[in-house]
């Protein structure tokens, strides 16, 4: 269907096989100007592209009703897009790859499948422009790459779902050149991949549940490692998480402090190591649970590192830098699944070079 100049620019007007034998697999659309779209059905539509050449592009349902729903493409080379309804079916059997480009605003509804490709959303203005995703794979049991991009603020709800279903995950990406990112409060990634989930975060203002970062992401991977990213100037509040099994590896080079609370669930006697990278700000970090080896390397600035009543390591090597930094083992009572007996709940500490203070408040040259 190609239009010259605006098509539907008032009322979305629907597509769908109205033949009763439904087979309408493809459906291509293109405006020179602004598309708005109703309800896009047929049981077998497979691949769906909408192009909104010179104008925004809103549309309403895609492929609510088809179990073989595989590819959506939306592009406003020159304006926004705007979903009203969900692309995809809770049931949906075709693994479905989702593309969305804008050059202004990007607002989309839910992305459902029992799997999800790759999807990519990004907007390509070089001014500040927001993307806003509702929930991504709510009930998908695989998750390709996702990348999210743009120049603005970028909100995207729950990816996977709480109780983890996804067991084959690819690399998770947002990056806001410009913005902050906000991740869903209390669930922000729920994954359950035993090969590792990868996420990488870069913001210049936030990252967090909120935007302010005054309240945690969280990103849990149930049976399997954690490998992440944090960059940019923002500050960042993210939680991770290892579920049943598994360690967290972090590098976070962001400038605006991290605040983070790593929870690993090593194999004992494995010779698991988790490494924490902390960027050049202000940060906080609570360690729990155990892994064999544990290693925190601190900033330039102020670092606070608290071990958890539950965190447990055979060796811990912590290198913090310059400033007044505190390493915090009151709430530390060892888990005894790594250490040799139940009663060892002390902590054998060699100290380094600096200058120390310990609970008495007096100063010790070490």
């Amino acid at each position: 269907l190609n239009a010259t100049g605006a098509l539907s620019d008032s009322t979305g007007q629907a597509i769908g096989d109205s033949t009763g034998t439904d087979v309408l697999a493809t459906v291509d659309i293109n405006g020179t100007k602004a598309v708005t779209m109703g309800a896009i059905t047929s049981t077998v539509l497979a691949d769906v592209s909408i192009d909104a050449a010179d104008g925004d592009l809103t549309y309403a349902a895609i492929g609510g009703d088809s179990t073989k729903l595989d590819s959506v493409t939306l592009t406003a080379a020159a304006g926004a897009i705007a979903g009203n309804a969900a692309i995809g079916k809770s049931d949906n059997t075709g693994v479905l790859d989702v593309t969305a480009s804008a050059k202004n605003a990007i607002d989309l509804a839910a992305i459902i499948s029992t799997k999800l490709g790759d999807i990519s959303i990004n907007n390509t203005n070089s001014v500040a422009k927001t993307i806003d995703v509702d929930v991504v794979g709510a009930n998908a049991t695989e998750i390709g790459d996702i990348t999210i991009s743009g120049s603005g603020d970028i909100a995207v709800g729950l990816i996977g779902k709480a109780t983890a279903i996804a067991t084959s995950v690819g690399t998770i990406g947002i990056t806001s050149t410009l913005g902050d990112i906000t991740l869903a409060a209390t669930n922000s990634i729920g994954t359950k991949d035993s090969t590792g989930l990868a996420v990488d975060l870069t913001a210049k203002t936030f990252i967090g549940a909120n935007n302010d970062a005054t309240a945690a992401a969280v990103i849990e991977n149930a049976g399997g490692n954690i490998e992440a990213s944090i960059a940019g100037a923002a500050k960042a509040n993210v939680n991770y998480t290892a579920k049943t099994s598994g360690i967290v590896n972090l590098t976070a080079t962001n400038t605006g402090g991290l605040t983070s609370t790593v929870t690993n669930v090593g194999t004992v006697g494995a010779g698991e190591t988790s490494t924490i990278n902390m960027g050049a700000g202000t940060n906080s970090l609570t360690v729990d649970g155990a892994v064999d080896t544990l290693v925190i390397n601190g900033s330039t600035k102020t670092d606070t590192v608290t071990f958890a009543a539950g965190s447990d390591s055979k060796v811990a090597t912590i290198a913090l830098g310059a400033g007044t930094n505190t390493v915090d083992y009151t709430a530390h009572t060892s888990a005894s699944t790594i250490t040799d007996t139940s009663s060892d709940n002390g902590v054998v500490i060699n100290l380094g070079s600096s200058t120390l203070t310990f609970d008495s408040g007096q100063t010790y040259a070490s």
